[in-house]
């Protein structure tokens, strides 16, 4: 976790606390949450009779994911450390009335959940392949943009095909969430992105009124009564969910409007919160990420690394730990440092050494670098 020594934010961390949360809750909404909301939605259209129990049930499955959604996006929002990291991204929570904001994220996400489970039971109903076929269509024109952007690596420091894995993976299931949660956090130019985020809600949105058309048009157990009931209810959702979402805008710090909207890429970002970082240990977050999130700055780079790698090794930094020391690729090593740690062949064994001997596991230090 990032800690703040001194007058400088340490950039050697661990899988915090806040991190495995949003590991393990992203899990269960994927796997769990969302889908288990979505089949008890079709089995009430299925059913001859509406059970209050059934929908007061599904209400409180929607609020919970958007409760746990929500959460997610407060508690990075509000985290000093990132905030002071990436200042451009975090900090839309304003000082005040933080409970209201925090509501009106949870009621905006909880009827953006309603609508998109209801309109993904319908199209189930209809015609799966029909589902089937647009879950398709709507993943390949996000994956396409990625791509087009030169944006779909992930940021995990992963090689080869793990990373390429991690990649397929990750951008699937974030794409699902924000799909029925809204997720802001997922905003985030190392996830769907901030500029593709709001493009999303709209083609989600717009799903939903197309799927309650084709449902009227199409389904053989559709009655006039019904899908009257249903253009009502999923409008009803859409004002609601956008009601909040407005206001939310209106009560959030005015320059973070920018965050829903910018087109800047993953790699952009990471370059750029190198280059307004106030310390080398914010700089040096830089090599947790996949190296190709930094190819664009390598020369300059490796000048700083050159520059700087004897300080920082005389005044032993906080910071400058072996597991900090390991994220960063061998070529771009000053070649002293590489040869004092034995070439490449040696690299690692010297970094175990150091770990063993302790060195930069002051304060509880020594684990992997994460971005902010």
């Amino acid at each position: 976790m990032r800690v703040a020594s001194g007058d400088e934010q340490t950039v050697d961390c661990q899988y915090d606390q806040q991190t495995e949360l949003v590991l393990t809750k992203g899990t269960e909404l994927f796997s769990e949450s969302i889908p288990s909301s979505v089949l008890q939605t079709y089995a009430l259209l299925g059913s001859d009779a509406v059970s209050k129990q059934a929908v007061f049930s599904i209400v409180c499955s929607a609020m919970a994911i958007a409760f746990t959604s929500t959460t997610i996006s407060v508690d990075y929002d509000t985290d000093p450390s990132k905030r002071k990291l990436a200042p451009n991204f975090y900090g839309y929570m304003p000082d005040g009335n933080r409970l209201l904001v925090f509501g009106l994220m949870m009621f905006m996400s909880g009827s953006h959940v309603l609508m998109k489970v209801l309109a993904c039971s319908l199209m189930l109903r209809m015609d799966r392949v029909w589902f089937l076929l647009y879950l398709a269509g709507d993943m390949f024109i996000y994956i396409s943009y990625k791509f087009l952007r030169a944006d779909f690596r992930y940021w995990l420091n992963l090689s080869g095909l793990a990373s390429l894995l991690a990649s397929i993976f990750t951008r699937i299931i974030a794409k699902i969430i924000v799909d029925f949660t809204m997720i802001l956090h997922f905003r985030h130019p190392y996830e769907l992105s901030e500029l593709y985020w709001s493009i999303n809600v709209f083609l989600n949105q717009v799903f939903c009124f197309v799927s309650v058309y084709l449902y009227g048009k199409y389904s053989k157990e559709a009655s006039d009564d019904e899908v009257e009931l249903l253009w009502k209810l999923v409008g009803g959702l859409f004002v609601f969910s956008m009601l909040n979402f407005g206001i939310f805008l209106k009560m959030i710090n005015r320059e973070y409007i920018k965050t829903f909207f910018s087109p800047i890429t993953g790699k952009q970002f990471a370059v750029q919160n190198y280059i307004e970082a106030t310390t080398d240990a914010m700089k040096f977050e830089i090599f947790g990420h996949h190296r190709s999130y930094y190819d664009s700055i390598q020369d300059e780079l490796m000048k700083w690394l050159n520059d700087n790698w004897e300080t920082w090794e005389e005044e032993q930094k906080d910071w400058f730990t072996p597991a900090a020391i390991l994220t960063v690729p061998c070529d771009m090593l000053p070649k002293k440092a590489l040869s004092d740690m034995g070439g490449v062949t040696g690299r690692k064994a010297s970094i175990v050494k150091m770990k063993a001997e302790g060195i930069g596991k002051k304060k509880g230090k020594g684990a992997v670098v994460m971005p902010s």
